[in-house]
């Protein structure tokens, strides 16, 4: 974390963890992968966020399935000014 003396802060972390799908069906795509976080920043006026979500598998018939999500968020005095996600896929 870095503190500005106009107030202002960034915030950088990592942190992973590991995503699994198991679906029920045979032949649905069992999927694992990692969730990396993205960064944040901050001051009295806005806040705003960005994650990414990547994960890949295989299907029960050695098919590669891949993912990635990434979510942003901008805040600017308690209302959402910014706000999406988007998904790709290969």
């Amino acid at each position: 974390m870095t503190q500005f003396d106009d107030g202002r802060y960034h915030v950088t972390g990592a942190q992973t963890g590991k995503v699994s799908f198991r679906p029920d069906r045979p032949g649905v795509a069992q999927l694992d992968g990692q969730l990396p976080t993205g960064s944040a920043r901050s001051n009295s006026r806005s806040f705003n966020a960005t994650s990414t979500i990547s994960a890949r598998g295989r299907t029960d018939d050695g098919e590669h399935v891949r993912f990635n999500v990434t979510i942003h968020i901008t805040v600017v005095r308690s209302e959402v000014i910014v706000e999406f996600e988007k998904v790709s896929c290969g």
